[in-house]
Parts: C-alpha cells; sequence; structure tokens
C-alpha cells in the first residue's frame, strides 16, 4: 500500500496521559447486584442477537465484500508508553508509515535523551525506525499502543517529554483517568 496523506501538527493533538498517583486503575462505584441479574428480556435479547449472527455467517460473501463492510478509519490514534506509565498519544492517518511516529516522538523528547526504539505489545515485534509499514498494515486502526525501550536502559518517564506537551496533556489526564 501507498503511503497516505500525513496529518499536519496541529491535527495530531499530542497529549501526554499520567496515570494517578496510586498508579492503579481510579475507583469503581459500586453498583447493586440487580445489575448483574440475567432477566427473561436479556434472554430475549441474546437469543436475537445470536440469530442475526447465524444469518450473518450463513451468507455466502467473498471476502471482498465481507471487507467492503467493515468500518474504514482514514485517522488513527496511538498511545506511547513510556517507562513510568505515562503515555504519549498523538493522532495519525491509518496509511501514514511507522517512520512519522519515530519522527513524532523523537520531536515530542527533551534535548539530551537518550536512543529509544519501538516496540508493539506482545507478541512483540520492534518497529523500524525507517518501516514503510502502514499503521493500517499493522492492525493498529483505529487505535494502537507501542512500547517505549531506551536503548541505554534508562527509566526516563513523562520528564524526558517536552514541556509543553506534557502541559497540554496533565489537565486532560485528570478528566481522561478521573
Amino acid at each position: 500500500e501507498e503511503g497516505g496523506e500525513a496529518l499536519g501538527e496541529e491535527q495530531r493533538q499530542p497529549v501526554v496521559i499520567v496515570p494517578n498517583e496510586s498508579g492503579g486503575v481510579p475507583p469503581v462505584e459500586d453498583v447493586p447486584d440487580s445489575v448483574y441479574e440475567f432477566t427473561q428480556r436479556d434472554l430475549i435479547m441474546c437469543l436475537e442477537s445470536n440469530r442475526r449472527e447465524l444469518e450473518k455467517t450463513q451468507r455466502l460473501v467473498t471476502q471482498k465484500i465481507r471487507e467492503k463492510d467493515l468500518p474504514q478509519h482514514a485517522e488513527c490514534t496511538i498511545r506511547v508508553r513510556l517507562s513510568d506509565g505515562a503515555l504519549l498519544q498523538a493522532r495519525f492517518a491509518a496509511r501514514e508509515p511507522v517512520a512519522a511516529l519515530y519522527r513524532f516522538v523523537a520531536g515530542a523528547m527533551s534535548d539530551g535523551v537518550p536512543e529509544f526504539e519501538l516496540k508493539t505489545p506482545p507478541p512483540v515485534r520492534l518497529l523500524a525506525r525507517d518501516s514503510s509499514e502502514t499503521f493500517k498494515q499493522l492492525g493498529m486502526v483505529p487505535t494502537g499502543t507501542v512500547n517505549l525501550r531506551w536503548k541505554d536502559d534508562s527509566r526516563l518517564g513523562k520528564e524526558a517529554v517536552v514541556p509543553s506537551i506534557d502541559r497540554a496533556g496533565s489537565s486532560q489526564a485528570q478528566d481522561t483517568l478521573a
């Protein structure tokens, strides 16, 4: 596939998402046990859903038609997990090459940070810095996450990101995780 139209810097919407101080997921409100009870209405909905799925699978269609029925996304959101758990997030065109992600991450880092590489979550795969593979080819559309690993094994986290992006993300991070 060809490389696609790249998004402009103003369209990337970079943000740093910082985990809360306890390091875990925010607490969830308790809900009554009645929420988890399986009712007659739930059974009817399940049976209807199963019937619709069965009808879909019994139709003989070509792979090209099945792919046409899938939603097509022109953009994707990619999150880069730093060693402290913080996430550097930005938007990319689905057909942009992985090299664009490397350029974005390098531009978001402060001067003097060590070299880094980007890897997919398990099954782990090193993403080549000069790769022409697109996010769509890698299955990262509409969203994807990669892990950043410093080549010198340092443990830099959100402090490695330039302050302008960090400040923009800090207020949004609280909204995202609250």
